[in-house]
């Protein structure tokens, strides 16, 4: 990274070259992994050893069947009381814990919630049998889709043509130049360090995927790059 950062003299080269390099980072460290179709049917609260437990009751009852002794049946519907409970258990402690005011804001509460207990489940969709365009009514649905496209696409240009021609020019409409510039000063590595720190954790990522879970345990790696590109963007007024 010091190599394609460090010898940039465009701003703009030095912060791609420093977002391509962390983005090929991230992506070994968490590469998307395809979730089966029977794992994703599990509840979020099962875990690899309530799965062993299935297996074993499975069995349990199996053999129960098989032998059709008591002592079988005994010995599989005391470990399957004592699965119930478990289960009961962590369902609770699932649910505890996303709903802990200590824990979570009031915004993730209610995420929480309407992701959980929402009853709109399914999204609703408007249809439009019929549109009259001057006067002439269209019921094609590829036509009405159309008339739309182009009249919500042309609004700007008709807006534009509208507007009357001045004489004026922009320059006319400004005030005096300041005789002072202004200059900003450098950036310093506890500016950037404070400011990264300050973010929350449970504020959405960009386009990159790194959020402030990711990039908070790894600014010390980050933070030299960051602050020769910012000082860089100064120096060389590219924003």
């Amino acid at each position: 990274m010091n190599k394609d950062v460090y010898y940039c003299q465009d701003a703009n080269e030095a912060f791609d070259n420093f977002e391509n390099h962390l983005t090929a980072c991230y992506e070994e460290s968490f590469p998307l992994i395809r979730l089966s179709r029977r794992r994703a049917r599990d509840k979020k609260w099962i875990t690899p050893g309530i799965k062993a437990s299935v297996r074993k009751k499975s069995k349990l009852y199996k053999k129960w069947i098989a032998s059709g002794n008591e002592s079988d049946g005994l010995i599989f519907k005391t470990y399957r009381k004592i699965f119930k409970s478990v289960l009961k258990e962590a369902e609770n402690q699932y649910y505890r814990a996303i709903f802990d005011t200590k824990c979570n804001s009031i915004k993730q509460l209610w995420f929480n919630l309407n992701r959980n207990f929402s009853l709109s489940k399914t999204k609703t969709y408007i249809s439009i049998p019929k549109l009259c365009i001057n006067n002439v009514d269209i019921t094609d649905q590829k036509l009405i889709c159309n008339s739309m496209n182009n009249y919500f696409c042309s609004v700007g240009s008709n807006l534009a043509a509208k507007i009357k021609n001045s004489q004026n020019e922009f320059q006319n409409y400004m005030s005096k130049q300041i005789p002072t510039s202004m200059v900003c000063e450098t950036v310093t590595r506890s500016e950037i360090i404070n400011i990264v720190s300050a973010f929350r954790d449970n504020k959405s990522p960009g386009p990159d995927n790194i959020g402030p879970k990711i990039l908070k345990p790894i600014l010390s790696y980050v933070t030299d790059p960051l602050l020769y590109i910012c000082n860089l963007s100064f120096t060389t007024a590219i924003p």
